[in-house]
């Protein structure tokens, strides 16, 4: 319900009407691996669902950064998720690279987003994509959850050269996996 009303309260910035799946989850974190990860960002944390899982899924060594615009959001995550290895940041994903270098971290093995890209727009979505890529070590990996997957194939292509698309009927309504690599230099 949370969502639900943040999302007719803010639909530019809220991208979703319920909480991703736990079949959308497992193909997003499918697509990036996970293990190797020291350093993973999730850009749109919103009520948290997706942090948990990932969470779950990554080594005791490895740290999460969630980003998450909405205040009310990035609070209520620091209040009900304990875990040291999560730190919550309220931030924009287009400042990825500064909030990085302002907390003295090398660039994030994985980043992780639900962003509603198709809702912010064209020159949104290509500032925040030119941020993930330069916080992105080499060959790191990007993966994003879309419910149009027309609009950010050309965005994706721009910046990584290549992308994979995975459609996930399980989730309301169906999204799209969009998944891509920082290529090899």
């Amino acid at each position: 319900m949370k969502l639900l009303r943040a999302f007719i309260g803010d639909w530019k910035t809220i991208g979703a009407i319920a909480p991703t799946s736990r079949f959308a989850q497992a193909a997003m974190l499918d697509a990036v691996p996970l293990q190797s990860a020291r350093l993973v960002v999730e850009l749109g944390a919103g009520t948290g669902c997706i942090t948990r899982t990932l969470l779950q899924w990554l080594p005791v060594t490895a740290r999460l950064l969630a980003v998450e615009r909405n205040e009310q959001f990035a609070n209520s995550l620091r209040a009900t998720v304990q875990d040291v290895r999560l730190e919550v940041i309220c931030a924009s994903a287009e400042d990825l690279p500064e909030v990085l270098i302002s907390r003295g971290d090398e660039r994030a093995d994985c980043i992780v987003s639900t962003l509603p890209f198709t809702s912010l727009g064209r020159e949104m979505s290509r500032k925040i994509l030119q941020a993930v890529r330069e916080a992105l070590a080499p060959c790191g990996s990007f993966v994003t959850l879309q419910y149009n997957p027309f609009f950010l194939p050309p965005l994706l292509k721009q910046q990584f050269g290549s992308y994979r698309t995975q459609l996930c009927l399980w989730n309301l309504p169906p999204a799209f996996i969009l998944s891509c690599r920082v290529p090899m230099q």
